[in-house]
């Protein structure tokens, strides 16, 4: 979920790529934007580190800490594309 969450902060599996870089473009030019675009990333990094700190139990060995954390990565994929819509809708920071 940790994964998923930093995916749905970040807005990645939903956004078009054309999208994505005009919001870049954009922000770019708005102090604001920008600030929050930081903020954001930050956050979903933050997260993102955590869901990989909490993955490292559930390997018995290292050489397959990489395939878990894929099947994992996969999973926040799809939970991301089957909720990250209604999520970002119902928080303000993700409006504008």
């Amino acid at each position: 979920m940790l994964d998923a969450t930093a995916l749905i902060i970040w807005d990645i599996g939903t956004r078009p790529p054309r999208r994505l870089l005009t919001d870049m473009r954009v922000g770019m030019h708005d102090r604001t934007i920008l600030l929050v675009g930081i903020l954001r990333f930050l956050a979903g990094a933050i997260i993102l580190a955590l869901g990989v700190i909490s993955a490292f139990p559930l390997v018995r060995h290292r050489g397959d800490f990489s395939i878990v954390q894929v099947w994992i990565m996969i999973a926040a994929l799809v939970v991301e594309q089957i909720v990250g819509e209604d999520v970002r809708s119902r928080i303000t920071l993700f409006k504008g």
